[in-house]
């Protein structure tokens, strides 16, 4: 059975909009939800659109959650609602790669605006990724936000309000939707996906607020691998030779999408022994199932090598920006955690 709002995690303010006006019939002809990836806005737009075709909902407007079990619900649940439209790029060749919105795809659903809904009191368009559409596709748009059918609603979906056209943020509607605190995401990775304690707090803190991407990351055999080396690595750092810091340099080094990962990974890993060597506790501890290693790693630190240590990640993280070179900024990274951490 699909989510409804009460599956929803986080998005209080952006939820709590949304219910009102389904309870005041107050909906908005055009909707901008955006926030990082992942953090439920595509999840958000399809909860509220299937809420306003629920034909028992309609018969009792002061209830806001969809029933899922009239012809409409049911519809949605098996994704078949001809009235509620997910656009998507439609591709013009084998070779076309785009996945953004271009000016046809918004010139086809202007042109499909106009045909009234098939049996429903709205016909809902939601546009993922709608900050990536250039100007021309905004430009393109623009008339249906300002004249829009009555029963016309465009729910756009965007990492930020940044690219947006002025004229396009001043007729929409605009909800942000924040990240969840990392407890909450840990909480749901262990209630809902059965995470044990540890790794739980692991992929909470990896997913920056995001329940997608943690749940990304859960079922990711690359993550995992990725973690079990990085780990692996730290456990033995010391006992290391530099050919060998030179071949995980190698591996990681190639993958400008990876290399931040290992970077965070690395980093919250010397936060641990930041923190145990000051608190000589572990309850705070991000990696709770290296216990025994963190706090050998804290043991031989000193004050002044962990200050150089955190130095070291803050130079290679200023360097990635600029230097193509990532297995160097690696290696020399590995280096200077060895001899100071």
């Amino acid at each position: 059975m699909k989510e409804t709002f009460q599956d929803i995690i986080g998005a209080g303010a952006a939820v709590e909009h949304l219910k009102n006006a389904l309870r005041t019939g107050a909906v908005s002809h055009a909707y901008i939800l955006y926030g990082d990836k992942g953090t439920g806005r595509r999840l958000l737009a399809g909860v509220f659109a299937a809420a306003l075709q629920c034909e028992t909902r309609q018969e009792n407007p002061q209830t806001v959650d969809r029933c899922g079990t009239c012809p409409s619900c049911v519809r949605w649940e098996s994704d078949a609602h001809p009235d509620i439209i997910t656009v998507t790029h439609a591709k013009k060749s084998k070779s076309d790669k785009r996945t953004d919105l271009s000016v046809d795809d918004i010139r086809r659903v202007v042109s499909d605006v106009p045909v009234r809904p098939y049996g429903s009191p709205w016909k809902i368009y939601i546009l993922p990724d709608a900050d990536r559409m250039t100007p021309q596709a905004q430009n393109a748009l623009l008339k249906t936000l300002e004249e829009p059918p009555a029963y016309a609603v465009l729910i756009l979906l965007a990492s930020s309000l940044s690219s947006f056209l002025p004229t396009v943020l001043s007729r929409c509607v605009t909800l942000k939707i924040n990240p969840l605190p990392a407890g909450k995401v840990e909480q749901y990775l262990q209630e809902k996906l059965h995470q044990e304690p540890g790794r739980a707090r692991i992929l909470s803190r990896f997913a920056a607020g995001s329940i997608g991407r943690a749940v990304e990351l859960s079922e990711s055999p690359d993550f995992a691998q990725l973690y079990g080396e990085t780990v692996d690595l730290l456990r033995n750092l010391p006992h290391k030779d530099s050919y060998e810091l030179a071949q995980f340099a190698k591996e990681y080094g190639r993958d400008r999408e990876r290399m931040p990962e290992v970077l965070s990974l690395m980093r919250s890993w010397y936060r641990d022994v930041l923190v145990y060597r000051e608190t000589r506790q572990t309850a705070r501890l991000i990696f709770a199932g290296e216990v025994q290693y963190i706090i050998e790693a804290a043991m031989r630190a000193q004050e002044e090598g962990l200050a150089q240590v955190f130095a070291a990640f803050d130079t290679a993280e200023r360097q990635m920006k600029y230097n193509t070179n990532l297995e160097l900024i690696l290696e020399v990274l590995l280096l200077d955690l060895r001899k100071y951490g």
